[in-house]
Parts: C-alpha cells; structure tokens; sequence
C-alpha cells in the first residue's frame, strides 16, 4: 500500500509542473482513447481511427516524457 501511495505522490507532484499546453496534450489523449473506444461501435467512423489512433499515441508519448525523462528542477 506504501508504495502505491508513493507512485501517487510521485505523479502529484509531477502534475504540478505541468503548463498549460501539457494540461491540453493530456486532455488531447484521453479525448483520442475515448473517441477510439466509441468509434469501434459505429461502423461509419473506423476509416478515422488510423488518424485518431495516431493522436492518442503521440498524446499519450509525450506525456510519458514529460512526466518521466523531463526534470525542471
């Protein structure tokens, strides 16, 4: 449990240093997955999801980073 409560404290004080441009990247990525997930139930809008598949990767990449690779301190 102590070491769940440490990853927590860990990504809370990541999100902190977030901007704002990184605050829209994030909600960019969730958007992207829960647009993914939708579009597999309509058959109309899964010539998108190359497009839309590409958008949460990169979202979700960059996110990555910054959270761990990207130390401002």
């Amino acid at each position: 449990m102590l070491a769940i409560k440490n990853f927590v404290g860990w990504g809370m004080d990541r999100w902190k240093r977030f901007t704002v441009s990184d605050v829209a990247v994030f909600k960019i990525c969730l958007l992207s997955i829960g647009a993914l997930i939708g579009m597999y139930w309509a058959k109309a809008c899964r010539k998108l999801a190359p497009f839309i598949w590409a958008a949460a990767v990169a979202s979700y990449v960059y996110l990555i980073w910054r959270m761990v690779f990207c130390d401002e301190d």
